[in-house]
């Protein structure tokens, strides 16, 4: 997202962290060596025609911790305000209503400018390559298939369409 849409605001995501004890970090926080090493190894798989390494390395750590995390840059209030400290005091306004309706439908034009190929999730690999392998998912589909709901698409599998039930 930082890399092919920069008109959408967003911050900077400096790490993350799954529940397998896997930790990535953003190389420019690695030493020089290894940001080094990682250039030429985003250079020779560029040339393969490969997928490219993301900006983010594989960090030893000598913690596991047992749920998933994200550390983004830390917002001043004078750059702006989470919606969920607004929305109370200023849903009923109609100006700022449309202008959030409006942001929302630029990022959505923007994100939605980029082709891909099937129809996925994303999966971070070890060598902190991104690549669209991975069954849809949805914040429902997480929450029901946590909740004991059997699991209908096979996980590593992506799909070229949209089946619609008939009925």
């Amino acid at each position: 997202m930082q890399q092919h849409c920069r008109d959408v605001p967003i911050a900077n995501l400096l790490g993350f962290g799954f529940t397998d004890g896997r930790h990535f970090a953003q190389v420019c926080w690695r030493p020089f060596y290894i940001r080094w090493g990682r250039a030429i190894w985003q250079k020779l798989r560029a040339l393969l025609q490969l997928p490219v390494p993301s900006q983010y390395i594989r960090t030893p750590s000598n913690y596991f911790l047992r749920t998933g995390y994200v550390i983004l840059d830390y917002i001043e209030p004078t750059t702006g305000q989470m919606l969920s400290a607004t929305w109370k005091s200023h849903s009923n306004d109609t100006e700022r209503r449309r202008n959030l309706f409006r942001g929302l439908s630029r990022l959505v034009l923007s994100v939605s400018r980029i082709p891909l190929p099937r129809i996925g999730s994303w999966c971070c690999h070890e060598d902190g390559s991104i690549t669209l392998s991975n069954r849809p998912l949805t914040c429902g589909v997480i929450i029901l298939e946590n909740d004991g709901a059997p699991r209908v698409m096979e996980e590593k599998k992506t799909y070229s369409c949209v089946m619609y039930p008939t009925y």
